[in-house]
């Protein structure tokens, strides 16, 4: 299996393609992936080389143009198509990417080399590729994804198969639904305190994950139940300057606090002693896992509202948010484990099974299943890609980005 990622920071896409790498090694089967932009976590960087084998979109530049490495213009530029066309070859037919310029890609590499791939495409992020955009670039992407048709989608909870059934008027249940699987930890469920009532978050603090914002707003009312509650968020990105101001303006200093980015492997330390987790992606699976009740944060939400916790939720589907689904407020919930450590033990060991369900190897399981089809693509789904048009469109929704005309497309995840 080959992997075309958009980059390599440290966030639960990137430590996914860690874990399934590792899964296909200990199944004695080495991986590609080629990074498409120089956004890279230098130290997941270097355990990813272990496991897998690493190519940089840069490094087939036919005219080396370091400046725009670290955006996506770089799939637009002069490459040499046909040496990563060999590379993708030594590790089988199938392509896996993983949003949408990674389709749009292997839709060049397609198209220039007349090389009908097994390309499977990954939705891990609700609004990747259902937004509404008048943009060629979007356009087109949404064009490829339906004509694809459903059994090369890859979903990984049940809500979007649903969101995206409806958006592309497609029947997509018969699509490949796997979990976003973690490592289940040899200390499974040994970690948690329910004396510390320490709370905590840990991911990138990217503008749709609002729960972090309503659990500081939450904080005085915690403080009154008991004054011993904290609350830590670790993590980098834009939010975290709202996260600053709103501490300063309900004076939480001494209960809130923002502690950066850690490295991947100290996460069990962090969380060690935790009363409390509250989060999304990976990072709750991992969490629940240890056995910290874990709270869903709903991204996007203008509430603090949840579906509960991690363990309350049937099937795969957990922080998208959807208004169908029968929400509590958080607030609620975190009473209930707070005055009553026996309901704090029951609802850690209903989060330690509940985390089971997403075991990295039903995942592997999956992709191998995906490996093994043998369900090449139709070439003339491409016949239209035009990268000089693609470019242009690309170049245009960026400049109305700086313009501060139109944003909507980058921001199309929040």
């Amino acid at each position: 299996m080959f992997i075309i990622a958009n980059a390599l920071p440290f966030n639960g896409g990137s430590t996914f393609i860690q874990r399934i790498s590792e899964q296909f090694l200990i199944n004695h089967k080495r991986i590609g992936i080629l990074i498409l932009t120089n956004v890279i976590d230098h130290e997941l960087e270097t355990k990813l080389a272990k496991v897998a084998d690493i190519y940089y979109l840069q490094d087939y530049q036919t005219i080396p143009l370091s400046k725009i490495c670290n955006t996506q213009i770089g799939i637009f530029m002069s490459i040499d198509i046909f040496k990563i066309k060999n590379i993708i070859k030594k590790y089988g037919r199938h392509v896996h990417t993983m949003g949408l310029f990674g389709l749009l890609f292997i839709a060049r590499i397609a198209h220039a080399t007349k090389n009908p791939f097994d390309i499977s495409i990954g939705i891990y992020q609700q609004y990747e590729m259902m937004f509404v955009s008048k943009s060629f670039l979007a356009q087109y992407s949404q064009k490829i994804l339906k004509e694809l048709g459903p059994k090369h989608i890859v979903f990984f909870n049940e809500d979007n198969i649903k969101s995206y059934s409806r958006f592309f008027s497609i029947d997509y249940t018969k699509s490949l639904l796997v979990p976003i699987g973690i490592q289940l930890p040899s200390a499974l469920g040994s970690f948690g305190s329910h004396k510390t009532l320490k709370i905590i978050s840990i991911g990138n603090l990217y503008k749709f994950k609002t729960y972090n914002l309503h659990i500081v707003n939450l904080m005085p009312q915690l403080l009154s139940i008991n004054p011993n509650f904290t609350y830590e968020i670790y993590g980098e990105g834009e939010l975290k300057k709202d996260l600053s101001t709103l501490i300063t303006e309900l004076n939480l200093g001494k209960n809130v606090f923002l502690k950066g980015n850690i490295p991947y492997q100290e996460f069990s330390t962090v969380v060690k002693d935790a009363f409390l987790f509250v989060g999304s992606g990976t990072a709750i699976l991992e969490a629940s896992a240890l056995g910290i009740p874990s709270i869903i944060g709903i991204e996007s939400t203008e509430s603090a509202i949840t579906y509960g916790f991690l363990s309350d939720i049937s099937g795969f589907s957990y922080n998208e948010y959807d208004r169908t689904r029968q929400t509590v407020p958080i607030l609620q919930l975190i009473k209930k484990i707070a005055i009553d450590s026996q309901a704090w033990d029951k609802t850690s060991k209903e989060c330690i099974e509940k985390a089971k369900e997403f075991s990295i190897e039903k995942t592997f399981d999956g992709f191998v299943d995906l490996d093994s089809r043998n369900i090449p693509v139709d070439l003339n789904i491409f016949s239209t890609y035009n990268n000089i048009k693609l470019f242009i469109s690309f170049f245009t929704l960026g400049l109305k980005q700086y313009m501060h005309i139109d944003n909507s497309f980058s921001k199309r995840r929040d």
